[in-house]
């Protein structure tokens, strides 16, 4: 464990409150991955097992590391994880403080992009339409769709008619995507298949207390389609389809939330803070593929049947 993110609770013999006396700490993510900077830089994260024989998850993270907020982020995934109640959807809450976060440990079998199933993507289509949790909270963007096309414009990524196309079709509906019946959730915001596990006994979890966020759920849905290799994009959207109770919203306003979702990513990308040099480059493709995808969906229709077509076929 890097010694900036020692703490106290987390080494043999101490005691966290709501798991007992720690008998081992062993960490969760390799030496070969550390090396690779494939994990944050800014966080450890171990595996906890008490003198009962109780297994946890804690995550360590550096003070003030991450986006500034006067909440620590690790109390901020804590409130998230409280919204959900008894769902098994997302591991049980144990223990929180300004830098630790102690979760249930959920054993099972992470998904992976080389291996998933139709069936594997129907499951996490019917799952996040269901556990996404409803809460209240300000519907406010740290930057919306007009600032998104101004960064990209600046940066000279897009023409200036791709600009005033994109601005053009955006003032079609206010607030930009959606409307203001867009649906809100607390969603599964970082849809790496990695943070979603397949349970011993069957069903999912989604593993990545950090990686949730209070999000239209159209906007993540789009992310969550991207984040699936071409074969599986269509059980997913069709089984996200029957199962959300916003499908007719979502279909209605699709090319909305897919320029959005993909002008957000482009600008978001455009810089890099706090990153290793193997995520810098991973974000950079991230970035370029976003930017394709924008530049080809501004000149595609809106009819919702099309667009579905065109997000579980060939798009890279």
């Amino acid at each position: 464990m890097k010694n900036h993110n020692r703490h106290r609770l987390v080494q043999p013999g101490a005691e966290i409150p709501g798991l007992g006396r720690v008998r081992t700490v062993e960490p969760l993510v390799s030496f070969r991955e550390r090396c690779l900077g494939k994990y944050h830089r800014d966080a450890t994260v171990v595996r906890v097992t008490s003198d009962a024989g109780t297994v946890c998850k804690a995550v360590l993270v550096v003070p003030g590391a991450g986006t500034p907020s006067a909440e620590p982020r690790t109390r901020r995934a804590a409130r998230d994880l409280r919204e959900f109640g008894q769902s098994s959807a997302v591991p049980a809450l144990v223990y929180v403080d300004e830098t630790l976060l102690v979760l249930e440990y959920l054993a099972g079998t992470p998904l992976s992009e080389r291996s998933i199933t139709p069936d594997q993507a129907r499951r996490v289509g019917r799952f996040t339409a269901l556990h996404q949790a409803p809460c209240t909270r300000d519907k406010a963007d740290s930057a919306g769709f007009g600032a998104f096309l101004e960064r990209l414009d600046q940066a000279g990524q897009l023409s200036p008619d791709q600009v005033l196309q994109a601005r053009e079709f955006s003032s079609r509906s206010r607030p930009f995507p959606g409307g203001p019946d867009a649906p809100w959730r607390l969603c599964f915001s970082d849809t790496a298949l990695k943070n979603y596990i397949d349970l011993p006994g069957g069903g999912l979890a989604y593993i990545d207390a950090f990686g949730i966020a209070y999000r239209r759920v159209g906007a993540v849905f789009i992310k969550q389609v991207f984040s699936l290799p071409g074969a599986a994009r269509q059980p997913f959207i069709e089984a996200y389809c029957d199962t959300a109770p916003w499908s007719a919203h979502l279909l209605e306003h699709l090319k909305e939330y897919l320029l959005y979702t993909l002008a957000e990513q482009a600008a978001k990308y455009l810089t890099h803070t706090n990153k290793t040099l193997y995520r810098r480059v991973r974000r950079s493709r991230t970035r370029a593929l976003a930017l394709a995808r924008f530049t080809a969906a501004l000149d595609l229709p809106e009819d919702p049947q099309a667009l579905l077509g065109w997000l579980s076929g060939d798009t890279p």
